[in-house]
């Protein structure tokens, strides 16, 4: 099997519960959501070629490789870097699930640990490759940014990824609405109250202006979300404060 990729580089996580750790990211192409946020619109639809970053951080010296990828290509890349961490990213990763299930079964025998970034939105795909995965990554998308409401989806979602160590993000932007926070909330309280939720302020497109909330809203939000579930933390981006991929 192969896949569309964008791009494999090796970085630390900018966000969630295991920021700041190595991880090797394998960014695939295709989305089925189109975020008013999104940093990443170049990996909506699939791309001739894929960027390959040999150093550690960094966008320079990249090599390019012709898409579709072969999973033996893929894991052979994967191994030239060295970090205890695969993230699987996107994009919506998800899209190509029947590509990572052979990649995943190829590679289990690896040091790695899987990280899935994903948009909490296509549970049917999740259950094609939990049990390969070591932790998920969920985003829940509140409807001011996606245009329509996931409520449906992300409950059956996070009912699924729940077996496995789980975090949620939710991104908040100047424009949300409390409303739709709290029915988030009632959804995370019913699946399991100890599931971390990262509160996350959306990142400025240009990061001397001020498009995001401030920090003693988030705050506000984080005290009204203890009142639902346990642990609940703040916490931004950090990767493009520090300039790195």
């Amino acid at each position: 099997m192969k896949a569309n990729l964008y791009e494999i580089f090796c970085s630390i996580q900018g966000e969630g519960l295991l920021v700041g750790t190595k991880q090797v990211f394998l960014r695939l192409t295709g989305c089925n959501l189109r975020c008013s946020y999104c940093d990443t619109m170049e990996s909506f639809s699939g791309v001739k070629e894929c960027l390959i970053y040999p150093v550690v951080g960094k966008t320079s010296g990249a090599k390019l490789m012709s898409n579709p990828v072969s999973v033996s290509k893929i894991c052979n890349l994967i191994d030239s870097y060295s970090a205890p961490w695969l993230s699987l990213t996107g994009g919506e990763p998800l899209l190509q699930a029947e590509f990572m299930e052979e990649l995943l079964l190829h590679s289990k025998d690896s040091n790695y640990k899987v990280l899935l970034e994903t948009n909490g939105s296509l549970p049917d795909h999740l259950t094609k490759i939990i049990d390969y995965l070591d932790c998920i990554s969920m985003d829940m998308k509140l409807p001011n940014v996606v245009g329509k409401e996931l409520w449906d989806e992300h409950q059956e979602f996070l009912r699924i990824a729940a077996k496995k160590p789980i975090y949620i993000k939710i991104i908040i932007t100047p424009d949300y609405e409390m409303k739709d926070f709290a029915k988030a909330l009632q959804i995370i309280k019913k699946i399991d109250i100890n599931i971390p939720l990262f509160i996350q302020p959306v990142t400025p497109k240009v990061m001397i202006t001020n498009d995001s909330i401030d920090i003693y809203e988030a705050i506000s939000l984080q005290s009204y979300a203890l009142g639902f579930i346990n642990d609940v933390r703040i916490l931004p981006q950090i990767h493009p404060w520090l300039k790195l991929t």
